[in-house]
């Protein structure tokens, strides 16, 4: 028995799961962090876009401007649930960047040298559309046969099998 918890009157502190995290904001369940503070992806995604949209005549709809933000009404005021993101410290400074124009203009270059680099293979290694349907053209002409007589399938056995002997087994 330890002898620190039997001479205070508190009860044991119980330590929380390190694994369960709470959102910073509304206090709904977390696992990583998101403009710099720990947020679930319902506030990520309200900051993200709020923040995106530059707008800035929100108000509180309970003109008392102290909301209180959870799971269940995080959506009503978004005045104040704005205010908590900030006071939290939540920061448009950790917004990844977009890529500029001169990284997708090159990305768009080299995709299209790599298409092009494809077309100008030879065409006795591409297959195309066309291959396809004059193979099965070819093959449509043809009759079907029962005529197994060229074909001499190996079975795991010892012995050489004709289609005709298979067929026998394989009807039994």
């Amino acid at each position: 028995m330890n002898s620190e918890n039997s001479e205070t009157s508190e009860p044991p502190k119980v330590e929380k799961n390190p694994e369960e995290q709470f959102c910073h904001v509304c206090g709904d369940s977390a696992k990583v962090k998101n403009y710099g503070v720990l947020t679930c992806e319902g506030c990520k995604k309200f900051f993200d876009r709020i923040t995106r949209n530059k707008t800035t005549n929100y108000k509180c709809i309970f003109k008392d401007e102290n909301c209180q933000i959870n799971p269940l009404n995080r959506k009503q005021c978004i005045f104040c649930r704005l205010v908590k993101c900030y006071q939290v410290g939540m920061s448009e400074k950790f917004r990844s960047r977009p890529p500029t124009k001169q990284k997708i203009s090159k990305k768009r270059q080299k995709m299209k040298e790599q298409k092009d680099s494809l077309k100008n293979q030879s065409n006795s290694e591409t297959t195309t559309h066309q291959d396809f349907v004059d193979i099965g053209t070819d093959r449509s002409t043809d009759r079907f046969t029962d005529d197994f007589s060229e074909i001499n399938p190996t079975f795991p056995t010892d012995q050489n099998f004709s289609m005709e002997e298979a067929l026998k087994i394989v009807d039994l």
